[in-house]
């Protein structure tokens, strides 16, 4: 997780809108690879733990496949070059730089390929369940951040933080 991303998160227990603070066990440059974030207003702790911030116990992850019946939007575009350039053209990574946000089954997927369009950029990219895209090291130090939070919870961004978002439906 990249550091000045605490600026942009906001708790999702109580949405104070006054940002998360960051507890810092290991980091290398400016990502955090294992440590915690704090509510200064009701004291939640949310875990990082290999770069990667569960907004969500581990316990109440969803577990379960989508479903095979489910459209899937982005399925038609192939290779999956073609989706990322058709995800950084929406997101305006030629001309914005800023914190992105990929948010919706699948999309963290692309989160690599799309972080390569723009320079200067971070990309929020939301994860499901405990299996689904790890990302290594270098990665992360490109500009992923992922983040695992449950899809009927609020998503722990501050308004007016990102510059650019993508949304996808189950």
């Amino acid at each position: 997780m990249f550091l000045e991303l605490t600026e942009a998160l906001d708790c999702p227990t109580c949405q104070s809108g006054f940002g998360l603070v960051a507890f810092v066990d290991e980091a290398h440059d400016r990502r955090v690879t294992t440590g915690w974030l704090g509510c200064p207003m009701c004291e939640i702790e949310i875990p990082i733990e290999a770069g990667t911030i569960h907004f969500i116990p581990s316990s109440e992850a969803p577990t379960g496949t989508p479903s095979p019946d489910s459209a899937d939007v982005l399925s038609d575009f192939n290779p999956t070059e073609d989706v990322a350039v058709r995800l950084a053209a929406l997101l305006g990574l030629s001309e914005q730089k800023g914190i992105k946000v990929l948010l919706g089954p699948g999309l963290a997927d692309y989160a690599l390929p799309v972080v390569r369009f723009g320079e200067r950029v971070e990309v929020v990219a939301w994860v499901e369940g405990p299996s689904s895209a790890s990302f290594s090291l270098d990665e992360l130090a490109e500009g992923i951040n992922p983040m695992r939070s449950a899809p009927d919870r609020p998503w722990p961004i501050r308004m007016g933080s990102f510059h650019g978002l993508a949304l996808k439906g189950p």
